[in-house]
């Protein structure tokens, strides 16, 4: 309810019992996970909750904002949400363990498709293919330095004078994700981060703790042990990303634009000057082409690009190439880099043959929308439900939520 109000949907008198009905399907969910015994690791739990509270401070516009609706602090929020997100986490897994053998013939999806009014056939967005060559500014000694000298003198502040390293994180780490949560980043696993965060953290022995500055692909850090729990720590920890000088960022632009005006010219293919140039592996190995994570495919709709990409695809033509611009890549590390356009799709209405595979997800979509709906009628029959007597006037959808009580 509170997620649709900060959203401006205008609700109405149902609402409530709406988001009722899908409380007790997730309860019907929930039962049958525990009766199953589906497991929850605590990264997943980490994960969703520090996505959770990142999407509340946005829509409330600010942390302020967020705690004085609540009328709790964010570590008493988050630690109000954990037991909710890991529920949720559990519900769509049994829900997936639900519709597991769910499959569409190509019989279906025509029927499927048949069956839509016309004038209620969806939109497909319209989609690009990219490939990019990148560079990284390298970083001076002198500014790796600095970050050092900076994480060491916040560790003897919290050892030598007494200052709070959860403040200290609040104020002067540079992870997005968890500065605001005062670097807590809840129990992890070794596998969960990255093999020099682990030896570090799994490293300390006692709570309070607090490691040597240690250097990962993300910058450098200092962690603190809060619990050892199992396989398992809770550590927080300050992370600093040492400042690239603009001048280096201009020299490499400029090496970068060398480049691009070389594959203008016919002088090098993009193929051999990504192999030669390219310092991202990731997209290098794929001769350049950009994987769109959300998805696994490399097609992208235009909501999906980072800000600055979407700028500088706005003008280009299918096979034109951009100018070398700045961005940061998925570890935040700023980059140098030029993209070429392969393919745009326009904005269009479905149309089974060119749109088969976005019609068959949609057709399977409702296929397993029917499994579950069946799944909850046949539970229904079997589990007791008890609902307030302020929501026995609520018009559910399944009507026989509320049979037990009559």
């Amino acid at each position: 309810y509170f997620q649709y109000k900060t959203r401006g949907v205008e609700l109405s008198a149902d609402m409530r019992c709406y988001v009722l009905e899908e409380f007790l399907f997730q309860g019907l969910l929930l039962n049958q996970a525990q009766k199953d015994s589906i497991e929850v690791s605590d990264g997943e739990v980490k994960m969703q909750l520090e996505s959770r509270l990142l999407m509340y401070v946005k829509q409330m516009g600010g942390e302020e904002a967020l705690e004085k609706y609540f009328n709790k602090t964010i570590p008493e929020i988050k630690k109000q949400l954990k037991g909710i997100v890991r529920d949720e986490i559990l519900t769509n897994k049994m829900q997936q363990q639900i519709t597991a053998e769910a499959k569409i013939s190509p019989a279906e999806v025509k029927e499927f498709f048949k069956s839509i009014p016309k004038d209620s056939l969806p939109i497909i967005e319209s989609e690009i293919e990219l490939s990019e060559i990148v560079m990284y500014p390298e970083i001076s000694e002198e500014q790796k330095e600095k970050a050092i000298k900076k994480l060491e003198r916040y560790k003897e502040r919290v050892l030598k004078e007494g200052d709070d390293f959860a403040t200290l994180a609040m104020m002067y780490s540079e992870d997005p994700g968890s500065a605001k949560l005062g670097g807590d980043l809840g129990l992890i696993r070794r596998s969960e981060v990255v093999p020099e965060f682990a030896e570090a953290a799994f490293s300390l022995k006692k709570k309070g703790d607090i490691s040597p500055v240690i250097k990962t692909d993300f910058g450098y850090h200092i962690i603190q042990l809060l619990e050892q729990k199992g396989e398992s720590v809770n550590v927080r920890h300050i992370l600093i990303t040492p400042k690239i000088p603009i001048s280096v960022k201009i020299s490499v632009k400029k090496r970068l634009s060398e480049i691009t005006d070389s594959v203008r010219a016919g002088n090098i293919s993009f193929s051999e000057a990504v192999k030669k140039y390219s310092e991202d592996q990731s997209s290098k190995n794929l001769n350049g082409k950009l994987v769109n994570y959300r998805t696994g495919n490399t097609k992208f709709t235009i909501s999906e690009l980072s800000p600055e990409t979407e700028i500088e695809i706005r003008n280009l033509r299918i096979g034109e190439i951009s100018s070398a611009f700045e961005s940061i890549d998925t570890k935040g590390k700023s980059v140098i880099k030029f993209i070429v356009l392969n393919s745009k799709t326009k904005s269009h209405t479905a149309d089974l043959k060119t749109d088969y595979q976005k019609i068959s997800n949609i057709a399977l979509e409702r296929k397993k929308e029917q499994i579950i709906n069946n799944w909850i009628q046949e539970k229904q029959k079997t589990t007791f439900v008890s609902i307030d007597n302020s929501y026995q006037n609520c018009k559910f959808r399944f009507k026989d939520w509320t049979k037990k009580n009559k």
